[in-house]
Parts: structure tokens; C-alpha cells; sequence
């Protein structure tokens, strides 16, 4: 349907492997199972989803990192430095590095 040009990789499970041209921040925040956020949220470092964000999703630090888990879900536009997305985005992705998972 789309042809990416190794923008986007597919894959099975996270690989622990994948080499990345800098080590990505780490993951200081969390949205929890259950948990909806309405509106934007900005931070200087990562963040997983496994609730719900309805809102944009912009993370400042050049090394940032946004994961949406399986069960989580984000209405609005992610903008990161790497994206893995497990669960559902219904939003614009902007990053240097997106990968998509079985259960997106």
C-alpha cells in the first residue's frame, strides 16, 4: 500500500539488538493502565502509554523516546526523537525513528 523506504521497521518483539545511532533518554514517565490524560503533555525525557492520552504527545530532549504499549492508545500527534508503537496512535508521527509492533 505505502512504500517507506526503511523509514518504519515491523516487528515481532522489541529487539534488544537493533542498533541505534545514540543511546535513546530514558523513560521517566508513565501514563498506567487505566489512566486517560486530556490534553498535550511536554516532557524532557521519555514516556510509555498504557492508558490513554488524548492530546499531543511532544518530548523535548533530543534523545527522547514515546512508547505505546499494546493497550495503550493516543489521540493526537507524537513528536520524538524514537517512537515504538505497540497500541494505537491516531495522530501525526513525527520522528527519526519509528517502529511498529504486531499489535499496532
Amino acid at each position: 500500500m505505502f512504500k517507506l523506504r526503511n523509514r518504519v521497521q515491523t516487528q515481532d518483539q522489541p529487539d534488544s539488538h537493533h542498533r541505534q545511532s545514540s543511546k535513546p533518554a530514558p523513560i521517566g514517565s508513565l501514563v498506567g493502565e487505566g489512566v486517560v490524560v486530556d490534553g498535550d503533555i511536554t516532557l524532557p525525557h521519555g514516556l510509555k502509554v498504557v492508558g490513554s492520552v488524548n492530546g499531543n504527545i511532544a518530548i523535548s530532549e533530543d534523545r527522547g523516546v514515546v512508547l505505546v504499549h499494546a493497550k495503550g492508545d493516543v489521540a493526537g500527534d507524537v513528536l520524538a526523537s524514537i517512537v515504538h508503537i505497540a497500541g494505537h496512535v491516531r495522530g501525526t508521527i513525527r520522528a527519526k525513528e519509528v517502529h511498529l509492533y504486531k499489535t499496532a
